[in-house]
């Protein structure tokens, strides 16, 4: 008989702990965690874009670029952890194959295309995506519907590309310049002046800069209208109205923190700035507060309604293994796609611009890039030329379509430098068929006639759609650069007949010298 050899209880009766193999299911969630994370790995390298003259706090809460990536991120996740567990209860409810294939497919395009443009920013529509993809595809429109506010609040980190705000941010500037000075006229704080984009009160001037604009301030309350609506339960109704309310909040709060500034006189001091625009996103979240208690005492009151509490069915092996493949997939392509490299460039540089033109010299002049901000180029040169005792500005610009960052299609670029106001007065023919836009500015005794126009640039469309999608870092990118060529003139005793001769003049003569190498024929007007 043999004897057979057996594990003994421990001696106090309690039971042995066995080890025990981790199921298929949990091994396909592992993976499909994993391979996520180093999918989208380069979110990590994610920065705020700092404008000019920015840094520190007021580049990470006020650039109107910017997105403040960190405190999405972490709210983000903040967001799907309350959301845990009713995610973790859709799961395994019938699902959403077509759709969520459809998701998983785009978000992995979008995903594969940033890592081909090197446009991190294209990862956090490909991340969205994804994930509302993936719940699909595990619990169907339940499990989606319980993490489709991260999923779209992760959104909000996105950078806000130039091209859609260089044309709102100049005279949203402006009119918040107007604003505080009718303000402080009519409330007995005055007499305060307006120029361009300076507000002159007392014996100081406060230029408003685009982190003043308030921009970003609608963006953070916003921002912070949709974690309100996830921290105190509100109807439908009344969520849609905090939120619709929130922009125009926020509008309030930074015209507040500008007259705070101009009437502060430790404004001048960097931190003291910074610290009133903080102070100013507190109290506005707390008139989003007072919103609240306003509808609360004007709408209806309703109580919540409770969720039927559906029982979870575990994930089929093959649904949760499929996506697993697909995602593990997704990571390996992102190590085997070569990122786009720009050809080596063939395009004469702008400071090849003769200095002497006909009996004109050139002298350099400096470029006030704080006041451009987010109208940047990629190249410049900014001259005057003088000649018996006359002046012509010269300002050319140029875009290697290379950053979708970069981008001059302002407002700003009409205007010689901060406190400058501007009129647009017409357009004229030019030298070579070209037609400029024909604008008068003035500051103080200093008036200037000045021309603008733009060559090798499509239309605001086209323009916003490979900007987003980074298409001139591909295959698909344009030949040559697009140009912003400015010339401007002093209106001065002579008058204005013979400024117009001056710079048409001019013109003809620059024309054929601009070093456009290449750049399209279309011409686009500002």
């Amino acid at each position: 008989m043999t004897s057979i050899e057996t594990e003994s209880a421990p001696a106090d009766g309690s039971a042995a702990w066995v080890p025990s193999r981790p199921s298929a299911r949990v091994v396909a969630f592992a993976v499909a965690s994993v391979a996520a994370a180093v999918a989208f790995r380069s979110l990590f390298d994610l920065e705020t874009p700092r404008g000019p003259g920015l840094r520190g706090a007021e580049a990470f809460m006020f650039s109107p670029s910017g997105g403040s990536p960190t405190i999405i991120f972490g709210a983000t996740i903040w967001l799907f952890v309350r959301r845990w567990h009713r995610f973790v209860a859709a799961i395994g409810q019938p699902p959403q194959r077509i759709a969520g294939a459809v998701l998983l497919a785009i978000g992995s395009a979008l995903c594969g295309w940033s890592y081909y443009t090197s446009e991190i920013p294209l990862l956090l529509p490909a991340l969205s995506a994804v994930m509302l993809g993936s719940a699909l595809w595990l619990g169907g429109f339940r499990a989606a519907r319980a993490i489709l506010l991260p999923s779209l609040f992760l959104l909000l980190a996105t950078p806000a590309p130039p091209v859609l705000l260089n044309p709102i941010l100049y005279p949203v500037q402006l009119a918040t310049v107007q604003s505080t000075t009718w303000i402080l006229n009519h409330v007995g704080l005055g007499p305060a002046l307006s120029s361009g984009d300076r507000i002159l009160h007392g014996r100081a001037v406060f230029q408003v800069i685009e982190a003043c604009s308030g921009v970003r301030t609608v963006q953070t309350i916003l921002m912070a209208s949709f974690l309100y609506h996830d921290l105190f339960f509100r109807t439908r109704l009344q969520s849609a109205l905090i939120i619709a309310f929130s922009p125009l909040i926020g509008l309030v709060a930074n015209q507040i923190r500008v007259l705070a500034i101009v009437l502060n006189p430790y404004s001048k001091f960097a931190a003291v700035h910074t610290a009133q625009g903080l102070v100013m996103i507190v109290v506005a979240v707390f008139m989003l507060a007072g919103l609240d208690l306003l509808l609360n005492r004007l709408l209806p009151a309703s109580e919540r309604q409770r969720r039927r509490r559906i029982p979870s069915e575990p994930v089929p092996i093959p649904r949760a293994a499929a996506l697993a493949v697909a995602l593990a997939a997704l990571a390996a392509l992102t190590f085997a796609i070569r990122p786009w490299s720009p050809p080596p460039t063939t395009l004469r540089s702008l400071s090849t611009l003769p200095p002497q033109l006909d009996g004109w010299q050139a002298s350099g002049l400096n470029l006030d890039k704080e006041f451009l901000g987010t109208a940047t180029f990629s190249e410049w040169v900014h001259r005057r030329y003088e000649k018996d005792g006359h002046s012509v500005d010269v300002l050319i610009g140029s875009d290697d379509r290379i950053d979708p960052r970069t981008d001059f299609d302002s407002p700003k670029t009409v205007v010689l430098e901060s406190g400058f106001t501007f009129a647009a007065d017409g357009s004229v023919e030019l030298a070579g068929g070209r037609k400029a836009a024909r604008y008068e500015t003035e500051l103080r005794d200093d008036r200037e006639l000045v021309y603008v126009w733009s060559e090798g640039t499509a239309s605001r469309g086209e323009e916003i759609v490979r900007a987003l999608l980074a298409l001139d870092r591909t295959p698909l990118r344009r030949e040559g650069r697009s140009l912003l060529i400015r010339l401007n003139t002093p209106i001065g005793s002579d008058g204005r007949e013979a400024a117009e001769a001056r710079l048409a003049a001019f013109a003809a003569l620059l024309d054929p010298v601009i070093p456009r190498d290449g750049t399209p024929a279309k011409v686009s007007p500002q």
